[in-house]
């Protein structure tokens, strides 16, 4: 003959029934969540890391011109166009240089980035240049001519 079959309920059991679809859920969420999580991560580092390279592109440009246009016109009589002024641009110079190319975690980014932009404005400010002709302009990744 066959047992009856029990009619209690382990309300145990029906108690622990939405935490344990809770921590279900959340084991699901981590397993699928991590693979999207990594590819959105890189698309950000790739915006981020393009317009940090964009500002220093621009700083050592204007570094490059203006040292350029200094050592070619040295009888030049210009406020700006001195020793003092020389010996920032190769200091912004050589700051730009420091800046990593690759992730280092040996080197602080924002630190360095602020230095250089502190220096920027230093030798902006030497070269009686308006802050406002000479400002470094996001364009949001769009190139213009």
């Amino acid at each position: 003959m066959t047992e009856p079959q029990s009619t209690e309920l382990d309300l145990d059991d029906l108690l622990q029934l939405e935490n344990m679809f809770l921590d279900q859920g959340r084991e699901d969420g981590l397993r699928d969540g991590k693979p999207s999580g990594i590819i959105e991560g890189r698309i950000l580092g790739s915006k981020h890391g393009f317009q940090l390279a964009q500002e220093i592109g621009f700083y050592n440009g204007v570094a490059e011109t203006w040292t350029h246009l200094i050592q070619q016109n040295p009888k030049v009589e210009c406020k700006g166009f001195n020793e003092r002024t020389v010996k920032h641009l190769n200091s912004l110079r050589e700051l730009i240089s420091q800046f990593p190319i690759e992730n280092k975690h040996t080197v602080e980014v924002p630190e360095l980035l602020e230095r250089i932009r502190a220096k920027y404005k230093v030798v902006i400010s030497l070269l009686c240049i308006s802050k406002n002709s000479q400002k470094f302009q996001d364009t949001g990744g769009k190139i213009s001519y």
